[in-house]
């Protein structure tokens, strides 16, 4: 990329249509910096799907202590959860703020964490609160991704583009009816016995 402004953007978008690699290798490829890489595929899901990009509480809440020292951890995973608990967006995004301003002076790199993440892992706050627990977590990405893959290796060859999107379908479409009724953190569809 040469251009600066509105041409290089130009020429930027004009150089990834032709790349065969999807955008993540392009800019690998040109050598972006890997933060500068997320914050564009981050642009990019925001702005062509409308949605927002989403980090995982769970494992957030799993990482962000470490940078707090044993001593600390206990503490801090409490004051990050009172973000957690708030009914809105917008006190969650206050506490948050107030919290990783708290713990600034003692964990400056957890406080930089927070405010780099911040949207990323609040991101769920925007739902009705009855989704919330099914939301905060990838957990059931995770296992919905797992039900497709475990699916499509069990049929192996499918012998179309079409067949494939009846069989993803009809799992998704499983996955839509079973929602309202499964417990929160738990995967609804299940495998069955083989």
């Amino acid at each position: 990329m040469t251009g600066d402004g509105v041409e290089g953007l130009q020429e930027l978008l004009a150089d990834i249509r032709t790349w065969d690699g999807g955008i993540r290798q392009f800019l690998i490829d040109e050598q972006c910096d890997p933060e500068m890489i997320e914050r564009i595929i981050k642009a990019a899901v925001s702005k062509v799907l409308s949605a927002t990009w989403q980090r995982c509480r769970v494992h957030f809440m799993r990482n962000a202590p470490a940078h707090a020292g044993k001593t600390g951890r206990r503490v801090v995973s409490a004051f990050i959860t009172t973000a957690f608990a708030q009914d809105t967006p917008e006190p969650a995004r206050t506490q948050w703020r107030n919290v990783a301003d708290q713990i600034r002076p003692k964990v400056p790199k957890l406080a930089q964490l927070m405010d780099t993440v911040e949207e990323d892992v609040l991101a769920y706050t925007i739902f009705p609160r009855q989704h919330r627990t099914k939301l905060h977590s990838a957990n059931l990405i995770e296992c919905l991704n797992g039900e497709i893959k475990w699916r499509t290796e069990v049929v192996g060859i499918f012998p179309n583009g079409d067949a494939i999107v009846r069989l993803v379908g009809a799992l998704l479409l499983e996955q839509n009816d079973e929602w309202p009724f499964s417990a929160p953190d738990t995967c609804p569809l299940r495998r069955s016995p083989q």
